[in-house]
């Protein structure tokens, strides 16, 4: 469950005119993320990576990366930061045109992650070795921070799952390396900006009619969102195209991907209320060589005697396929539907039942606040499993509650309410945990769920993530039973042995000796105030407040025992 980056660097440096630089001294330097710094020996266990793990074990919506600190540079000039801070998938997409022949079902996968740091927690060195350091510093200080965000496209596992079964049968707890590409940006956290999501213009895969994939082909049913920022000041849309477009192809590191030929694609805008769509700027450079030199950003100048600056804020922003030969244009992305956003920071909220807690959501229109009063509908979906899904593996489908299931609500909330016209930054909104389990909360414009739109891919919509924990007490049980070995295995530590099965290679779970020679470090480990901390016990997060106070019991009395 440990996450870090490997053979990344810096590519290209692009300044606040939009020209981009390949000879700064920050050039081909390496970019980072490692685990938080541990404050004791015991705790130096994991290692320095980041934490990747789930929300929602059972499904791949809830993704969420826990890091301690970040760095960029080399010895002459560089950036770092060392804060507890948290991104989340988004964007959760398979994004692959090709057949994939292998046997794990996961690699043509991809999703977008963003984390934000604070400028109180940012530390530059060699102040005037780099033109491009000196200006973002400029910049960032003018600011609120810095903000990191980075697509991950093919994630492979090394050890095939028949194979990594076998070995757990043996004893033998290894972990399963999955490598991944990445791509991505640093750029500037400005006011109004979220800390884990884009607060731009948002264009999402055209559904037609035609569908786009009817004419181009099935590479265009793997279409992903696009951001959209209009510049002030120039000419320009900047585009962060980093989940927009597909990849043709499986073939593994070092070698680059290719992505899928869509055709001429160019930048247009449709009037509002409807109308032909006006193609606004030459064709995008939209092959792998650009998006990593860009870092899947493209600045895209458009023709102000086509459109004006004024018609940009009013109509829609899409992204067109032409055919030079035929004159033939079809739609790819378009802002037509999605204008209006709703989106919520925090995907990871763990509730104990009868906790509540407060989400904050913003909304934007066309990248900017909300010119009217804006209806905010909440939806809550549960994970149901399916006994066979894909590679006669059992799988989850999302599913609405109160709508044909028979599922009961695990969260409590207000199911709409209005976002006011002009407000800038987020609203809260209360919720309650009711019963244990996991849960998306749903969030829409209009008053119909996301199941309901059948041309959209759950990784397109928004949602945040809560995990109601069990509802624990093992106050019934005698003392001296329940911080007994027998009982706190049985109850416990047996469960985490599967759950977390490589941290064995640490402390073996089922070894009384190992497990009560640490039981006081155990108990420190599992203080939740710890839970932003990639060093948390345990690993998964899903220890809940009765199980604690068990761990706490029984870790005190192994220590008065042992007096």
């Amino acid at each position: 469950m440990s996450s870090s980056f490997t053979q990344v660097s810096v590519c290209s440096v692009t300044d606040s005119n939009g020209r981009t630089h390949s000879d700064d001294p920050i050039i081909g330097s390496l970019v980072e993320i490692e685990g938080s710094p541990a404050d004791m020996e015991f705790f130096r266990i994991r290692g320095p990576d980041a934490v990747i793990c789930d929300l929602d074990p059972t499904g791949s919506a809830t993704a969420q990366l826990f890091l301690g600190a970040f760095s960029l540079g080399n010895g002459v000039a560089g950036i770092s930061a060392t804060i507890n801070v948290r991104a989340h998938a988004r964007r959760a997409l398979f994004r692959n045109a090709a057949v994939y022949e292998g046997e794990q079902n996961f690699p043509g996968g991809g999703a977008s992650w963003q984390f934000a740091l604070p400028l109180e927690s940012l530390r530059f060195k060699g102040a005037g070795r780099s033109i491009a350091l000196d200006a973002l510093r400029a910049a960032a200080e003018a600011a609120r921070g810095l903000v990191v965000r980075f697509g991950v496209l093919r994630p492979e596992p090394r050890i095939r799952t028949n194979e990594l079964i076998e070995l757990f049968h043996q004893g033998r707890f290894v972990r399963n390396p999955a490598e991944a590409i990445v791509v991505g940006t640093v750029g500037l956290w400005e006011d109004g900006d979220l800390t884990s999501a884009s607060a731009d213009r948002s264009l999402l895969p055209a559904s037609g009619p035609p569908r786009p994939s009817t004419i181009l082909g099935i590479a265009a049913e793997y279409l992903g969102p696009a951001a959209a920022r209009v510049q002030r000041g120039r000419d320009v849309v900047s585009l962060d195209l980093i989940s927009a477009f597909p990849e043709d192809g499986f073939d593994p590191p070092p070698a680059k991907p290719v992505k899928a030929n869509l055709g001429t694609v160019r930048l247009g805008w449709a009037p509002p209320g409807g109308g032909s769509v006006v193609p606004i700027s030459r064709p995008l450079a939209y092959e792998y060589a650009t998006y990593e030199t860009r870092g899947g950003v493209l600045d895209v100048e458009y023709d102000p005697r086509a459109v004006s600056r004024d018609d940009l804020d009013r109509g829609d922003l899409v992204l067109i396929s032409e055919d030079d030969a035929t004159g033939r244009r079809v739609t790819l992305l378009t802002e037509a539907g999605s204008a209006v956003t709703a989106e919520v920071d925090d995907k990871g909220i763990y509730l104990d039942p009868g906790d509540s807690a407060e989400i904050a959501i913003s909304v934007r229109e066309r990248g900017g606040v909300p010119r009217r009063d804006v209806t905010v509908h909440l939806w809550e979906y549960q994970s149901v499993t399916v006994p066979e899904s894909a590679n006669r593996r059992a799988g989850t489908v999302l599913t609405r509650v109160g709508s044909e299931s028979s599922l009961r609500q695990r969260v409590r909330f207000v199911p709409t309410f209005v976002f006011p016209r002009g407000r800038s930054e987020p609203l809260v909104v209360p919720i309650a945990a009711m019963r244990p389990g996991p849960a998306l909360l749903a969030l829409t414009v209009d008053d119909q769920g996301p199941d309901l739109l059948e041309s959209r891919p759950w990784g397109l919509n928004s949602y945040g993530g809560v995990r109601v924990l069990p509802r624990d007490s093992y106050r019934s049980v005698p003392p001296d039973v329940r911080t007994s070995w027998e009982f706190m295995y049985r109850t416990v530590f047996r469960y985490y042995r599967l759950v977390y099965p490589a941290m064995s290679q640490v402390i073996d779970f089922s070894n009384q000796t190992q497990m009560e020679d640490n039981a006081e470090r155990i108990a420190q480990g599992i203080d939740p105030r710890l839970r932003s901390n990639t060093r948390f016990m345990p690993v998964s997060r899903d220890l809940s407040a009765g199980k604690r106070a068990l761990i706490v019991e029984w870790a005190a009395r192994v220590v008065r025992d042992r007096r």
